[in-house]
């Protein structure tokens, strides 16, 4: 009697237990292990690491080898990109654009003293104010050894010119466009050029000594590039790209990139082959800007400004201390 009520009862706990096991759920998986993130670099592109981890705000080239980039400090690279050395320390807001001539004289303005370009003719070694007269400078592009313009963000957004290597520079033109924050330029030739301020774009005529408005409003305009007097790109903030096929009076959308504020650059290298710049992004297109192919990430930066001397070789700069070269 004992021994099958014992036999009852193990019979009875097994079934229990296995019944247990039947209705009771799996523990959950793990969750999955997400990959870290990492910069994606197209063929030709490399990052090269510097000591301005306050991160650039412009770069330009005079050749394949010379060029410079300008944060909180100006670096100079004499090997196409490869290393940098700070040459030249700047105030706690750092340099805002820059532009270098053929025969290698360098020009900048900065994000404090308001009225002055800063030139240097001894490749960087030292640089000497020129009083531009008028405040709140942004913007600076040389056409060529003389002539050259920069931008005054004050009411009404003015346009100046120099024709003697920076030495006195004049106000040509006011655009009547309300204060702007910032501008932007972009020049063809000594006669022919292209600069905006804030929503509006204008075709500047030397020869007449006029600006002509675009037609249309754009958003905030951070760059703009010619390929010809005929085609024109311009980039917005928000990631919006513009192209004209009639010098600029008429603007037709035709991209958008999604961005975090940061400003977006556009270079084209031929009038089929250019590059944009927009957050963490490069974009490129070989179709004079019907598609677009992505050919950089960088995870830790924002992408600021591109500069080509040619198809070959190319450079950008970004937040971080970021600078990236192209070879190819």
């Amino acid at each position: 009697m004992k021994k099958s009520t014992l036999l009852i009862l193990i019979a009875f706990c097994t079934l229990g237990s296995f019944c247990n096991k039947e209705n009771s759920d799996p523990p959950p998986p793990p969750p999955p292990v997400e990959p870290t993130p990492v910069d994606t670099l197209g063929v030709g592109w490399s990052k090269i690491v510097t000591s301005g981890k306050d991160g650039f705000a412009d770069i330009f080239f005079q050749n394949n080898l010379t060029g410079y980039a300008i944060g909180k400090s100006l670096y100079k690279t004499v090997n196409g990109g490869v290393t940098w050395d700070s040459i030249l320390s700047l105030n706690s807001r750092g340099g805002l654009n820059l532009s270098v001539t053929l025969n290698g004289t360098v020009y900048f303005v900065d994000n404090e003293t308001d009225s002055n370009v800063f030139k240097s003719t001894n490749g960087g070694n030292s640089f000497v104010a020129v009083d531009a007269k008028m405040p709140k400078l942004y913007d600076v592009f040389f056409v060529n050894d003389n002539i050259g313009f920069c931008t005054s963000n004050t009411p009404s957004g003015r346009l100046l010119r120099t024709k003697d290597a920076g030495a006195t520079w004049v106000e040509v033109l006011s655009s009547n466009s309300g204060i702007p924050y910032y501008s932007s330029l972009f020049f063809i030739s000594t006669d022919s050029g292209w600069v905006s301020f804030n929503d509006r774009l204008y075709r500047y005529n030397a020869s007449l000594n006029v600006l002509t408005k675009s037609n249309g409003t754009y958003g905030d305009i951070s760059s703009i590039f010619a390929v010809s007097e005929d085609v024109v790109y311009a980039c917005t903030r928000n990631g919006d790209v513009f192209k004209s096929v009639d010098r600029g009076q008429n603007f037709s959308f035709i991209k958008y990139f999604p961005n975090e504020g940061a400003f977006v650059d556009v270079h084209f290298i031929s009038d089929r082959i250019g590059y944009v710049a927009a957050n963490h992004k490069i974009y490129k297109t070989t179709d004079g800007g019907a598609s677009w192919t992505t050919e950089v990430t960088i995870i830790n930066s924002m992408i600021v400004e591109l500069h080509f001397t040619d198809a070959s070789h190319g450079w950008a700069c970004g937040t971080n201390g970021l600078l990236l070269r192209f070879v190819q």
